[in-house]
């Protein structure tokens, strides 16, 4: 993880102030008065203020700052409460419909484990459904006014893993049918349910979320790392005997130990994990395909055979996902998929041209 992204001094107080109990917020609160501008304060950490504000108002505490912090606090839940009607307008069509689905990301975050819309901001829209009913579930979304950025064809789905729909008066929704690192089956078991005024709408269990978080593929920022860090404290509050080593072998199992490693620094910063967890963590080997991926991003130009192992990696990885096998077969498959061919016979003639065109003419 780039050394631009780990908190500051000042942002850790910050986060503390928000997370903390009792005589320890307070405290960190008025360390960061004393060093921090409200008035000046970076984007990054803005977006703790809403949440600082509820910690601190449920210890009773005040001073002068307090009522600017509540603005805060009633601006972003006015803004939650305006996409939230998005989802209800959504939720009981897809049920109507008999289209099982899961909620994600934010708005699952911000009812599951911080219960209450003005201590989160979401910025995305995000539900899971079974890749047998997307082109259904994508039907609904355009009848309901979402714009698709781009067609969704049913031989598409077995190469990709989303698509995002926008809207006018909406933020931007995110459609899954795969979730990274697990498999299909498994994830519509691994709920609990929410009620979102009368509906009842399915999310991850809060372990399951905490692992989605610490194997997401979406790199971050320094103002998605201290949202990132606030959601893992947040979760944990939820099961605080959660298994670090749970991740670990999920990680080494679906080839995402870069991205887990990635988060150490960040967990090492703010969690009181025992170091053993810490270390071992940091520890991890890569395979022998993860540490190849590594080496072709820090290249400038992909060579023809670094493509095709970057395509190899997605197809492992989209294999696991559906709980197939992976063979050399399967990855012919994928790439037939991909490169919308007719035949499997094409694959290969596809691939010839292609690599030609790449060494001689490019």
């Amino acid at each position: 993880m780039n050394q631009e992204n780990i908190l500051s001094a000042e942002q850790k107080l910050l986060l503390q102030a928000a997370m903390q109990q009792g005589e320890a917020a307070i405290a960190s609160w008025q360390a960061w008065k004393t060093v921090v501008n409200l008035d000046d304060i970076d984007s990054a950490s803005y977006q703790l203020l809403p949440l600082v504000y509820r910690n601190l108002a449920g210890l009773y505490f005040q001073d002068n700052l307090m009522p600017k912090l509540k603005g805060i606090y009633r601006l972003r839940w006015c803004k939650n409460q305006l996409i939230f009607q998005s989802l209800i307008e959504l939720l009981p069509v897809l049920q109507k419909a008999g289209i099982e689905f899961i909620l994600l990301k934010d708005t699952a975050l911000l009812f599951q484990a911080y219960q209450d819309l003005g201590k989160r901001t979401i910025n995305t829209l995000a539900i899971l459904v079974r890749p047998e009913t997307v082109p259904e579930t994508s039907n609904i979304l355009l009848q309901l006014g979402w714009n698709a950025t781009e067609i969704i064809f049913p031989k598409n789905l077995h190469c990709r893993t989303l698509s995002q729909f926008n809207k006018k008066s909406s933020i931007p929704l995110e459609l899954h049918w795969y979730l990274t690192g697990t498999k299909v089956d498994e994830i519509f078991i691994n709920t609990t349910s929410i009620f979102l005024q009368d509906i009842s709408a399915p999310v991850l269990t809060a372990n399951e979320q905490l692992t989605q978080l610490c194997l997401q593929e979406t790199p971050l920022d320094i103002v998605s790392s201290i949202i990132w860090l606030a959601d893992i404290l947040m979760l944990l509050n939820l099961c605080p005997e959660f298994d670090w080593r749970e991740i670990i072998v999920k990680a080494q199992k679906s080839g995402l130990v870069t991205q887990l490693k990635e988060k150490q620094p960040l967990l090492s910063e703010i969690l009181d994990l025992k170091v053993s967890i810490l270390t071992e963590i940091q520890s991890l080997q890569l395979s022998q395909l993860e540490l190849l991926e590594c080496q072709i991003q820090s290249f400038k130009r992909e060579a023809a055979w670094e493509i095709f192992i970057t395509r190899y990696a997605q197809y492992l990885r989209l294999a696991y996902n559906k709980g197939e096998n992976f063979s050399l077969v399967g990855f012919v498959k994928h790439l037939q998929l991909l490169w919308e061919l007719e035949h499997l016979w094409q694959v290969p003639v596809k691939a010839v041209s292609w690599i030609t065109k790449k060494l001689f003419f490019t």
